[in-house]
């Protein structure tokens, strides 16, 4: 079978920038045999090259190429927080910055405070949150508080690392009870006295998340709840008038 090459001319001068990108397309043109055989479709994701659902739903699935997508569908939670959590890894869920990308025109200001509202800064950058979080590195005793989702894997890991199963049932936690939350100050004008009753709301799908677990990890994480609940009183019973945000790890 003769190998045919590729022939490119051009009816203009190309300059450097352009060069390059030729040379570049003729590398990657040469590595594609071209020859007099009839074309056929190979589906490049089965090592037999013909379709299958399987291969199709594996490819799609290795997509989702961020890291912790596995941990999200694994984890022992209720499907709608599994979906909210898929979303977040998405910046896809509903807070006011990404309303006014919808074109909403509302007040941007974060429920807990005067910044702009974004999932960053509602869930680790706000002072509401800066609290949470350090009351959480309290519990576990750590030295300093998550300040990112991405900052959060490397710290929840250095802490638990035997204990991978609990790592996204503790995030789920911690922002959902911090979103729903907020939902209740937007939506119902409920106002949030204090942070402790954010982390009390925690301790509560940690609790209730805790059925879902079997034998020692179902009470290693009613343990945890419990914990998280002692020690947000014990702080908050401490605090004066505004205080309770007196616990601020860096």
């Amino acid at each position: 079978m003769a190998k045919h090459h590729w022939r490119m001319s051009f009816r203009r001068w190309l300059n450097d920038d352009l060069q390059i990108q030729l040379r570049k397309i003729r590398d990657l043109l040469a590595s594609f045999a071209v020859n007099s055989e009839r074309d056929s479709p190979r589906w490049r994701w089965e090592s037999t090259g013909l379709f299958s659902v399987k291969s199709n739903y594996e490819h799609l699935c290795s997509n989702e190429y961020g890291t912790h997508y596995n941990l999200i569908w694994k984890a022992k939670l209720p499907l709608k927080i599994k979906i909210w959590l898929w979303l977040i890894e998405h910046n896809a869920i509903l807070t006011k910055d990404n309303l006014a990308k919808k074109n909403w025109t509302g007040n941007m200001q974060c429920t807990f405070c005067n910044n702009p509202e974004s999932i960053d800064h509602l869930f680790f950058e706000c002072v509401t949150a800066k609290y949470i979080w350090s009351l959480v590195a309290f519990v576990l005793g750590a030295s300093h508080r998550p300040t990112s989702f991405g900052q959060f894997w490397q710290w929840i890991l250095g802490l638990l690392p035997h204990r991978n199963q609990f790592h996204m049932v503790g995030l789920a936690a911690i922002c959902w009870a911090i979103w729903t939350s907020r939902n209740k100050s937007c939506f119902e004008q409920k106002i949030i006295n204090s942070p402790t009753e954010i982390l009390c709301s925690a301790s509560f799908f940690l609790k209730y998340w805790a059925g879902l677990q079997m034998g020692q990890n179902k009470d290693e994480l009613e343990l945890g709840a419990a914990a998280l609940l002692k020690t947000a009183l014990h702080f908050h019973a401490q605090a004066h008038g505004d205080g309770a945000r007196l616990v601020l790890l860096r």
